[in-house]
């Protein structure tokens, strides 16, 4: 089997993860390593949602290599593995984007409904 790095996905096939009223614009990739699988590995995002993971939890608001400058700027802080892409919000941001979307919906609406009728 052949790796390839970068599979052919069209993001505008798609609906954002995190903005499922937006159409993605990119596909995100969570990680660098191994074989890439499409909603586990990349997640279709849309141009806020983009930024968001990279310019916020990133600290590059300019996304211009962002994943490069993370990973330089982590190097020159105390506890490297902290900084470094993906920092802990990003993992969460990305375990929150992979979780499909009626199931997040159902479940912020069971948790909310919970808190008031208690």
């Amino acid at each position: 089997m052949t790796y390839r790095r970068f599979p052919k996905y069209d993001a505008r096939k798609y609906r954002c993860a995190i903005f499922p009223w937006l159409k993605a614009r990119h596909i995100h990739h969570t990680t660098y390593k191994g074989p890439e699988v499409l909603w586990l590995d990349l997640l279709p995002l849309s141009v806020p949602a983009h930024w968001l993971v990279h310019g916020i939890l990133g600290g590059s608001l300019w996304m211009k290599k962002a994943v490069t400058r993370q990973n330089q700027v982590a190097k020159r802080l105390p506890c490297p593995w902290l900084w470094r892409y993906p920092n802990p919000a990003q993992r969460l941001f990305h375990l929150w984007a992979r979780i499909p979307w009626p199931i997040k919906v159902g479940g912020t609406a069971y948790f909310v409904g919970r808190q008031f009728w208690m």
